[in-house]
């Protein structure tokens, strides 16, 4: 049967049950809590809604519909009833989101970043306290740890020692990029942490000046945009910090 208004046009679809959504939920908040559990649900809900098989050749279509990623990210921030407290969810959850940014199959990245990267700024906006916590600390660590922080980290280190491997240091700003200037959506939490690893951002962008290095972009997006979102006087504080 069809709406009377809608004979030509899509016919009309019932709500689905409370008790159905219920259990569903359970399932699903069942299986994020097990380990790997976030790659599995955005798997499932990607395949199920359409998507075709991950990694398959519809890939890159789920990758492009924002919608289904951003139905992925409501899930993945939301805690469920099933977790003791929304920290423990968080400290269960946010390492294996994190995970997902070093997905570098061509056709699973895209898809698996972009719903990263949705999830990240989602739970941003919603826990703050635990995203700094869980996501932006440990994403900012190897530009904190180059400028010594925490502080007296470095005091051990013999001279010309590596901090930090250059693999590490450019999966760091790669996604660093990925959450701020193509996910642009400044939020206090994700500035207030951004600010204290501006320094090593900088020195590395005169760095990438000196020589041919796909980091010189990403370094410079970075600063600009952090200019650009955060109030004047954040701004000016930073400038005089660089």
């Amino acid at each position: 049967a069809s709406c009377p208004s809608q004979q030509k046009k899509e016919p009309c679809v019932a709500p689905t049950p409370a008790w159905l959504q219920r259990l569903c939920g359970h399932l699903l908040s069942g299986r994020l809590l097990r380990p790997g559990g976030v790659q599995a649900v955005i798997c499932g809900i990607l395949e199920g809604a359409g998507a075709g098989a991950v990694g398959g050749s519809s890939a890159e279509a789920a990758a492009a519909d924002w919608q289904k990623c951003e139905a992925v990210a409501k899930i993945l921030s939301s805690c469920p009833q099933q977790s003791l407290s929304l920290e423990d969810y968080c400290q269960q959850i946010c390492p294996q989101i994190l995970q997902l940014f070093l997905i570098q199959d061509k056709l699973m990245m895209c898809q698996f970043h972009r719903v990263a990267t949705t999830t990240f700024l989602a739970m941003a906006r919603q826990h703050p306290q635990q995203a700094e916590k869980h996501l932006l600390r440990p994403l900012l660590e190897p530009l904190l740890r180059c400028l010594g922080e925490p502080e007296g980290c470095m005091g051990d280190v013999p001279a010309g020692a590596v901090l930090v491997e250059e693999e590490l240091l450019s999966g760091c700003v790669e996604t660093v990029y990925k959450v701020c200037v193509v996910g642009n959506e400044p939020s206090p939490c994700l500035l207030g942490a951004l600010q204290p690893a501006l320094g090593a951002i900088f020195s590395l962008w005169c760095f990438t000046k000196q020589n041919v290095s796909f980091l010189r972009t990403p370094c410079q997006e970075i600063l600009l945009w952090f200019l650009e979102k955060s109030e004047r006087q954040a701004s000016l504080a930073a400038l005089e910090g660089l």
